[in-house]
């Protein structure tokens, strides 16, 4: 605070009510997330076991490009993810048998989005975080079924019979 007739005192910022606020560095921006702009459209189970996959790392990224990626996804067999950007739209298909959600809303889709959030991939859908329309991949471009997970399934065993 400064004292009338005292030169050598300086203003303090605060004691002055006209005086600006020191300028904050700015926030720096949050990049947009592909799986939040999709959340709407999973089931609250499908996103907590996606979660599990890719906390344990069972997400393979190959074939990535701007324009989409393939993926597997490894549990007890070993799924094939696809997506694709369709303009703004965001087009998943997986080789599991979650018919009931919709192959493009299952787990292994949802531990896909996470894994390529983390890798910071498909730039082009990042520009808005604005809801995002994920739709179904047609069937021709859905992905096949790899070796891997042919070769995965669980083999049933002969029931016993009884002996009469």
């Amino acid at each position: 605070m400064r004292v009338a007739g005292d030169a050598g005192m300086t203003t303090s910022p605060l004691a002055t009510p006209d005086a600006a606020p020191s300028p904050e560095p700015a926030a720096r921006a949050r990049p947009v997330s592909i799986a939040d702009r999709v959340a709407q459209g999973f089931a609250p189970l499908a996103c907590v076991r996606g979660f599990r996959y890719f906390t344990r790392r069972r997400v393979a990224l190959s074939k990535v490009s701007e324009s989409g990626l393939d993926a597997e996804v490894k549990g007890k067999r070993t799924l094939d993810v696809r997506l694709r950007v369709d303009g703004d739209r965001l087009a998943a298909a997986c080789t599991c048998a979650a018919e009931v959600l919709g192959p493009a809303r299952c787990r292994h889709v949802w531990a896909t989005l996470l894994e390529v959030d983390r890798q910071a991939l498909l730039g082009s859908l990042r520009s808005t975080p604005r809801a995002l329309a994920l739709v179904v991949l047609d069937v021709s471009s859905k992905p096949e079924r790899s070796a891997s997970a042919r070769t995965g399934q669980k083999k049933r065993r002969p029931r016993a019979t009884e002996a009469a």
